[in-house]
């Protein structure tokens, strides 16, 4: 399982995908003690105030040659889309969050370092049609606070990404939670991602995994914040999974990682799977319950009628990406899917 599996983003992305320069356009340079002029500013304020005239994905770049970086205090909307990136240099680029710095608007962060401090988290989501975030390149995110990075605080299914060689650390505070029972939370190691013990919680009622998405990847199961302590983890291999919680009665008899693997092997042919959701108004995500092993043969059902891969919707790893195409979604629409696992 690579990157390219997992739920792709529009516009900007990727190691360094804004590198400090002097021109315009979707590019916004953090220069902190700098020269302000084209899309370069030395103050957080500054740069705040023209991201949000630009329509549309953009990037966000951290400079830190000349002064360290820190993002004060204060409730900062950078537009929808917005992606933080590294500038050109030693990486990952360190970025400090104040306590009481608020983000809306950022979905990925690439190639920085974040430290986080305070009670209050750093983004608070509260659209349910939001549901991925992103740590990319070499990112990290440590809580040095009382409070998590990311808050999901609405009762909908939410996923951290995390891939490359990008990494969230233990600190004194979980990187992401939710006070909602009854919300489902999961991180996603691709590629060589780490992902440290202690970084999710959730009340009783809500539903928590890890999924380790390549061999190099790593999901720590021991997770104090999650009722009974433990992280169920899913193994991806050969496009099925198994689950591993390191409990003494572990699904399928596994007590370790290889004995897990060692069981999904032994399992006969895929069998068959049928998801069914209601739509809210306009939603294009769907997240699939197990992973598809052929999904050019999936069948996609909205209301009774069934619609085409390629020209309706898209499936990427456990996401379905309904395009809008020939229609938007209304709430209550019925969407019927059905494929092996």
């Amino acid at each position: 399982m690579t990157a390219a599996n997992i739920p792709q983003r529009k516009g900007p992305s990727g190691p360094r995908a804004g590198a400090a320069s002097s021109g315009g356009g979707n590019s916004l340079v953090f220069r902190p003690d700098g020269v302000a002029g084209g899309n370069v500013y030395s103050t957080w304020p500054a740069l705040v105030a023209a991201a949000v005239s630009i329509q549309g994905p953009k990037t966000v770049t951290i400079d830190a040659s000349l002064a360290a970086a820190t993002i004060p205090a204060g409730a900062w909307d950078l537009g929808a889309e917005t992606t933080i990136v590294a500038s050109a240099g030693t990486l990952p680029t360190p970025l400090s969050l104040a306590p009481g710095a608020t983000l809306v608007g950022v979905v990925e962060i690439v190639d920085v370092a974040v430290t986080k401090d305070g009670a209050s988290p750093a983004i608070l989501n509260t659209d349910a049609a939001t549901q991925f975030f992103y740590l990319s390149g070499t990112a990290t995110v440590t809580c040095a606070g009382a409070g998590p990075f990311l808050r999901q605080a609405v009762p909908s299914p939410f996923t951290l990404f995390v891939r490359g060689l990008a990494e969230v650390a233990a600190g004194a505070s979980p990187v992401l939670d939710t006070l909602i029972a009854g919300t489902t939370l999961r991180v996603i190691a691709l590629d060589a991602a780490f992902v440290d013990a202690g970084i999710i919680a959730g009340p009783a009622g809500g539903t928590y995994y890890g999924v380790v998405g390549s061999a190099a990847a790593f999901v720590d199961p021991s997770q104090p914040g999650v009722p009974g302590g433990v992280l169920t983890v899913a193994i991806w291999e050969q496009s099925r999974y198994v689950q591993y919680d390191d409990s003494l009665a572990p699904p399928l008899g596994a007590s370790t990682v290889q004995g897990a693997i060692d069981a999904l092997k032994a399992l006969p042919g895929p069998p068959y799977q049928t998801d069914e959701f209601v739509a809210a108004a306009a939603q294009t995500f769907f997240v699939l319950s197990f992973l598809p092993i052929d999904i050019p043969n999936m069948e996609v059902f909205v209301n009774g009628v069934r619609y085409n891969l390629g020209s309706s919707y898209t499936v990427a790893a456990l996401i379905l990406t309904w395009l809008n195409s020939p229609f938007v979604m209304s709430a209550g629409d019925n969407v019927i899917v059905t494929y092996q696992r």
